[in-house]
């Protein structure tokens, strides 16, 4: 009894401080170099524009959350808000480090508290979906608690480096939703994955696309019209909130998308993209990029490995998903604003987790030996 409870308090020390610590590490170098996009006023894509309801298409779309905190901000009375901004101006720590940009005029106690209260909601979404991230592990490999740890350490080390070329809060209360759907989708709970599909969609318009990839994560018992009837209720709803909340903005500037199709092109092509570095990470020190030769062939390597040992149901879930959102990335994305791939992050880290075995062996071996696939049925929970 002393060995098990011994046991289980060192799981959970370690698993609480691994969450926080990557939680505290991911957010602080997000902050530090994005904030919340501010300076400019309301009339930009800073997150000020976002809760006045001014920003420009297509930012303004992803204003729903900063709405609904800002509406509850207002039914609290004058008193209760001055005191938290006295609170607040006793340091002012996140103002100086992460908002340096707004004009003292503007740093009212309402908008204060709002960014305080948005700060902390990113730092719990990410928390949750590296949570949800570790379980997606656990479906697989009920036993592997430390490979469950290692899996999302090394998610929080990648992550960062999506937003070389810009960076939103938004990001990050989308990983939670895509994240928690895909696990409920393979805990066979679509109607569960449905609900947080459909929040997910309030936060960005383009959630339906992960509705192509669900269909393959259905048990194989499950009827053909069942399947239809999920993929309708999962598109349609999303699509009908997305209608819901383009139509409300209608008169704000901007364009609801930009064609940037030839720029894409070009960036890709020019061999020197593959050579840039990048301060994401820490003011004053540079690393690669994601697509740097330096780490994309290793990637490469990575899933590929993980690739040949995933479920086909996962190969189908990817593909479902990458098609369209790469086909959008390359017409409506902007060079490597590789962020906006960021629905395919589930599935890539289902198999890049497969293949984390044999890409050990790649590193650690002269000649890469592959493992016997393994039959995930007998692995999987529930």
């Amino acid at each position: 009894m002393v060995t098990l409870t011994l046991q289980t308090w060192t799981r959970f020390g370690l698993l609480l401080f691994v969450l926080l610590a990557c939680t505290a590490n991911v957010t602080n170098s997000f902050f530090l170099k994005w904030g919340f996009r501010d300076g400019g006023g309301t009339e930009t894509f800073s997150l000020e524009g976002m809760i006045a309801g001014k920003a420009p298409k297509p930012f303004v779309y992803r204003s729903t959350i900063p709405h609904l905190v800002d509406r509850g901000l207002a039914s609290l009375s004058e008193e209760t808000l001055a005191a938290a901004f006295g609170k607040i101006n006793q340091s002012n720590s996140l103002k100086q480090h992460y908002f340096p940009a707004i004009p003292e005029a503007s740093w009212t106690p309402r908008l204060a508290v709002a960014y305080h209260v948005m700060y902390f909601l990113v730092a719990i979404s990410f928390l949750a979906a590296l949570c949800y991230l570790r379980k997606i592990v656990l479906v697989y490999w009920p036993d592997e608690f430390s490979g469950s740890i290692l899996s999302i350490l090394l998610f929080s080390l990648l992550y960062p480096s999506l937003f070389h070329a810009g960076g939103y809060y938004y990001d990050f209360f989308e990983l939670l939703g895509t994240t928690a759907s895909t696990f409920y989708c393979l805990r066979q709970r679509p109607m569960t994955a449905t609900m947080i599909l459909a929040l997910t969609a309030w936060n960005k318009e383009t959630a339906f696309l992960m509705s192509f990839g669900y269909w393959f994560l259905h048990a194989d018992t499950t009827p053909r019209r069942v399947k239809y009837m999920y993929l309708i209720a999962q598109a349609s709803s999303c699509l009908i909130i997305r209608h819901f909340i383009v139509s409300r903005f209608e008169a704000n500037s901007g364009a609801t998308v930009t064609l940037g199709l030839l720029s894409n092109v070009a960036h890709w092509l020019n061999p020197v993209s593959y050579m840039k570095f990048d301060n994401v990470y820490a003011v004053g020190i540079h690393t690669p990029r994601i697509q740097n030769v330096l780490i994309v062939l290793g990637l490469f390597t990575w899933v590929r490995a993980g690739w040949q040992d995933a479920p086909d149901e996962i190969k189908k879930f990817a593909l479902g998903i990458l098609v369209p959102t790469a086909l959008l990335f390359m017409l409506f994305g902007f060079e490597d604003e590789l962020r906006n791939l960021s629905l395919c992050l589930p599935a890539l880290f289902i198999i890049m987790a497969h293949g984390f075995g044999p890409f050990r062996e790649f590193l650690d071996r002269s000649h890469y030996i592959r493992r016997p696939p393994m039959n995930t049925d007998e692995h999987r929970c529930g």
